[in-house]
């Protein structure tokens, strides 16, 4: 079954809110004329709520020799996992933030390059250590957010089982906008009962993790190899 098009959740949501007996925002705009802004919203918002199963995917780019920084995918929302292929070799890189790397390593590029073993993520980008000194693999499995939907004939990443729950959130939203609050809020408590309904039925809610605690050594007497913090991934917005 193909997923929803933006046009059909949008109508659903009028029809949800043709009680108010207005279609008409405060500013004069026509309720219907802000339906994709509605609905990118709604989708935003179960996105931030809980990383469902259709958002995860796997990803891979290349390295460059000597080339330190490289770009995480498009909408991403977490990095769950990275490893680096070096044929038919393979290493799960180490995540280790930019505070906790820099105490050590305040200049890569004054180092030697070689096979990388650590990721220190930043904001949409990562730098691999040491400094790649070829063409290899790297593969990481992410989250991402929703596509924002520009045109109603487009379809939301979300399934179709899901269809209700993100009506129910722009249907919420657009009693806020017509500021009927006590409608909004009827809708708002049927939009949490249903997200969790979601998150309970998603197929894959628990990540395999398991975590210890490790010891720090030093990698080449300058880099801790030990886990900076106990989390399975790294998030945009941290």
């Amino acid at each position: 079954m193909s997923n929803t098009a933006a046009s059909t959740l949008i109508t659903e949501m009028l029809d949800n809110v043709s009680r108010a007996g207005t279609a008409t925002t405060r500013s004069g705009t026509l309720i219907s004329a802000r339906g994709l802004t509605i609905l990118n919203r709604a989708l935003s918002e179960v996105a931030k709520r809980h990383d469902f199963v259709e958002m995860k995917k796997r990803y891979s780019t290349s390295t460059v020799a000597s080339q330190k920084t490289y770009a995480f995918p498009d909408n991403y929302n977490a990095i769950v996992d990275m490893v680096l292929q070096n044929g038919t070799d393979s290493r799960k890189l180490r995540i280790v933030m930019p505070d906790a790397f820099e105490k050590y390593v305040p200049y890569p590029e004054s180092g030697t390059t070689g096979v990388p073993s650590v990721c220190i993520p930043f904001g949409d980008n990562f730098d691999l250590y040491p400094i790649p000194d070829g063409a290899y693999t790297v593969r990481c499995r992410a989250t991402l957010t929703p596509t924002v939907i520009t045109d109603s004939a487009t379809a939301i990443d979300y399934t179709p089982d899901k269809d209700d729950l993100v009506v129910a959130g722009m249907t919420y939203r657009a009693f806020m906008m017509l500021q009927m609050f006590e409608d909004a809020g009827v809708w708002k408590a049927e939009f949490r009962a249903l997200l969790k309904d979601a998150v309970l039925n998603d197929e894959d809610t628990h990540l395999d993790w398991s975590p210890k605690g490790e010891g720090f050594n030093a990698l080449g007497d300058t880099l801790p190899v030990g886990d900076t913090w106990n989390m399975p991934m790294y998030r945009r917005n941290v």
